[in-house]
This record gives C-alpha cells, sequence and structure tokens, in this order.
C-alpha cells in the first residue's frame, strides 16, 4: 500500500465517522472501498475498451497470451503479425 493524503470537507469527516463506528470498520477501510466503487462506477461509462483490462493481470484463471493476441481481448478481432 502507499500512502496518500487527501482533503476532506468536515461533512464528510463527520459521515466517515459516524460510518467507521457503526460499522466496525477503519475510516481507510471505507476510503479505500468508496474507491473501488467510484472508478467502477465512472469506468462503466466510459467506452473505452483498455479499460477491460484492468485487473485482468491479478487473475490466474486469466488469458496467458494477452501481449500476443490484445486485438481479440479487446476488439474481438485477430491480431496483426
Amino acid at each position: 500500500m502507499k500512502r496518500f493524503q487527501i482533503y476532506l470537507e468536515d461533512s464528510q469527516v463527520k459521515k466517515l465517522e459516524t460510518l467507521s463506528e457503526r460499522l466496525s470498520v477503519s475510516k481507510a477501510d471505507i476510503i479505500r472501498e468508496g474507491i473501488d466503487l467510484v472508478v467502477i462506477q465512472k469506468s462503466a461509462k466510459i467506452k473505452d475498451p483498455l479499460l477491460n483490462l484492468i485487473g485482468i493481470c491479478d487473475k490466474r484463471e486469466g488469458p496467458k497470451d494477452s501481449a500476443l493476441r490484445h486485438d481479440k481481448y479487446l476488439y474481438g478481432k485477430k491480431s496483426r503479425k
């Protein structure tokens, strides 16, 4: 993990603290989960097939030939040789 500094409005801090106490989780955990949700939500609105590659290397069952056959995975086309 990397350390990151952000500024929040007072109202956001209060909401974050309340939720943290109710769920018995850290504020940092809530912020990380929130960032993941926003990235997924915002990415879904962007029509860029490259966004489909996000996280593909995190999966062991993912394609092993993505460097060679990237056009197939991105656009459903055969890669040029």
